[in-house]
């Protein structure tokens, strides 16, 4: 049943059509992402209304991964990287970008109407730390820019000194992704120039 729900949800990711000159073209996630029926990393194409048909009973969050301009229906919205806005379930929406270049948006969908759901910006100047504990599950962490961080997670018990486990170095261009188990987590930037990322939890 769960593997149904998936397959259904992200069905209705794929119906997102443009509609430009009366075409009707498939919109596909640019990233496969691991948990299906919790978020997709979707492009939208330059100046082409696109439909999206709402299925969630609680809505859906839409997060931009640069600073954009969006049609949303008939609103104009200004939205910075890594912001976040909520569009409501049960409904079509057509989205629309006004950007000069095709633009990346993640959609992630609300199952509970008190569901927990924590997205956060984080932006590391070159040598900088952060860090994150994540106790509910995975955290889905989406590059603003290109990454390269050394993630060490803390093995030790939450009110014990910190046990590092061996440490490991992510590297990933802007749009791509990468998930971080649940715990605390030390991250470091290994770049030469500040890095920013998305996280967004459940």
């Amino acid at each position: 049943m769960q593997r149904l729900a998936a397959l259904l949800f992200f069905s209705m990711l794929l119906s997102l059509c443009a509609h430009a000159q009366g075409a009707s073209t498939p919109l596909l996630p640019t990233h496969s992402i691991t948990h299906p029926g919790k978020a997709a990393l979707i492009m939208l194409p330059v100046n082409t209304p696109q439909e999206f048909h709402a299925s969630s009973r609680y809505g859906f969050v839409l997060v931009a991964l640069s600073d954009s301009d969006l049609l949303i229906d008939t609103q104009l919205i200004k939205v910075l990287a890594g912001a976040s806005l909520k569009l409501a379930g049960k409904g079509v929406h057509t989205l629309r970008s006004l950007e000069p270049s095709a633009l990346q948006i993640v959609l992630v969908r609300i199952d509970t109407a008190k569901q927990s759901l924590t997205i956060s910006k984080t932006s590391l100047d070159p040598g900088g730390q952060s860090e994150d504990a994540s106790d509910r599950n995975d955290t889905l962490v989406i590059a603003l820019s290109s990454l390269t961080l050394r993630d060490v997670r803390d093995l030790g018990e939450s009110d014990g000194p910190w046990k590092s486990a061996p440490p490991t170095t992510i590297s990933v261009t802007p749009g791509h992704f990468f998930w971080l188990k649940p715990g605390m987590h030390r991250l470091t930037n290994l770049g030469r120039t500040k890095a920013g990322f998305v996280s967004i939890e459940w």
